[in-house]
Order: C-alpha cells, then sequence, then structure tokens
C-alpha cells in the first residue's frame, strides 16, 4: 500500500512538472489561446498582467495603430468576437513596420466589461499573436482592457483598469503620448 502512495506521489510530481513546463515555455503562458469556451475563461487575460511593467515584457508587438475595418459581430462556441483589421502608425516593440495593416481579434461581451476597439480610432495596443481556431495570422490585445490605450489627440486617456495598474504613468488619468512611448521604450527588455 505504501508503495502505491509513493508510485502516485512521483507520478503526480512528474505530470505536475510537465503542465508547468508547457504553460510557461518562453515566459509566456499561451493556454488561453487555444481553449476560449466561456466568458470566465476570456476574463482571466485580464488576470495575466497585472501592471504595465509586466504587460510591456510579455507582449510581442507594441504599437501605435489606427483602426480602419472592422467585422461584424461573429460567434464561435457561444462567444462572440469582432475582427478588426488595423494600420500600423508606430511599431514602439516588436517586428511589425510602419504601415503595415495586421487584424485584432477581441471579444464582445454584451455587459460592456471589455472595450472593443472603435472604427477610425487612434490606440498604443499591446499585442499577442492569436493561436486559436477562430482566425489565422491575427493578434490578440494582451491583458484585453488593460493592453488598449486610447489615443485622443496627443494624450492617452487611461481607463480604470489601466489607472489602478500602470505603474510607469505614476497613477495620472491623461499622459502626453510622447511621455509614454518613451516610458515603455524605457521598460522593454
Amino acid at each position: 500500500m505504501k508503495n502505491i502512495k509513493v508510485a502516485i506521489s512521483i507520478v503526480f510530481g512528474i505530470l505536475s512538472s510537465l503542465i508547468i513546463i508547457t504553460i510557461l515555455e518562453n515566459g509566456k503562458d499561451y493556454s488561453y489561446f487555444e481553449k476560449t469556451d466561456t466568458n470566465e475563461e476570456l476574463f482571466i487575460q485580464d488576470i495575466n498582467y497585472s501592471t504595465d511593467i509586466d504587460l510591456i515584457k510579455k507582449s510581442d508587438i507594441i504599437s501605435e495603430i489606427k483602426v480602419i475595418e472592422q467585422s461584424e459581430i461573429f460567434e464561435h462556441k457561444g462567444v462572440n468576437f469582432i475582427l478588426s483589421k488595423v494600420i500600423v502608425k508606430n511599431c514602439i516593440n516588436g517586428n511589425v513596420d510602419k504601415g503595415n495593416k495586421i487584424e485584432i481579434l477581441q471579444t464582445v461581451i454584451d455587459n460592456n466589461e471589455m472595450e472593443i476597439l472603435s472604427l477610425n480610432e487612434d490606440y498604443v495596443l499591446f499585442l499577442e499573436k492569436y493561436r486559436g481556431p477562430i482566425v489565422e495570422n491575427a493578434y490578440v490585445i494582451s491583458g484585453v482592457n488593460l493592453g488598449m490605450l486610447k489615443v485622443m489627440g496627443e494624450e492617452i486617456q487611461l481607463n480604470k483598469v489601466q489607472y489602478d495598474n500602470f505603474q510607469i504613468l505614476e497613477n495620472n488619468s491623461r499622459i502626453n503620448k510622447k511621455e509614454l512611448i518613451n516610458e515603455i521604450s524605457k521598460n522593454i527588455e
């Protein structure tokens, strides 16, 4: 009986280690891209980035963009999505050139907890490559609401989530766009 308990403990330890190694590959947790069947699982994306520094370090691309096209809202496995085409105005970090067009996949929830990009508006976005069954060659916004900063002229307007979590901005509700880009650049590894 004691040998069975020891064997079970060893097997459990090995399986746990393999799961942790898989999740932490390259320091990023991609597991939520592979299975997002419920709104609760989608909300977990905000939890993966508790601060702006964390968001900067884990995002594949950080760019200033303009939304130029949007799809109709569509459903996949009971969850609503929208696909926006954007043009890159300025790449702060990552491998995308100014003038390139990329697609952004977002979850649409009726209770407005998750903001969506607005057509013809400018944003600074923190992006990760989307890995999943819905669309190819698209990105998702890192941290959902945390990774989407609305540009208003030469200023950035922070939402409540950003205001509460952005350390480099010293809890200002508005910041100059150039100042933000400089602060982001300082924190890129």
